[in-house]
């Protein structure tokens, strides 16, 4: 990731917190599908034929709503992804995070 990016994830990293009432220390990642499941429609889907594709996200009109829409391939044995400690990334396994 490019270096210019990083204070950019941190301040979203931030927002996010204060708007879910997490302190300033709480890491994301613990809470990251839960957030994911309360902004935006949340699709998981093995796609085996796929192998290198980890998920993606895109907007959609939904009943007349634009929606977020983020699509993550659980065919993969593990997810990494940065959360808002970019010296910190969780590795997400079948069955929760970890570290």
């Amino acid at each position: 990731m490019k270096e210019k990016y990083i204070p950019i994830i941190q301040k979203i990293a931030d927002d996010v917190r204060k708007s879910k009432g997490l302190d300033n220390g709480t890491i994301i990642g613990d809470y990251i599908f839960t957030v994911l499941q309360q902004e935006c429609v949340v699709m998981m889907r093995p796609l085996r034929h796929q192998p290198d594709l980890d998920g993606f996200s895109t907007e959609k009109i939904i009943k007349g709503e634009l929606k977020t829409v983020v699509f993550i391939n659980t065919a993969k044995s593990c997810l990494l992804y940065p959360d808002a400690h970019p010296a910190e990334p969780h590795v997400l396994k079948r069955g929760g995070p970890r570290r």
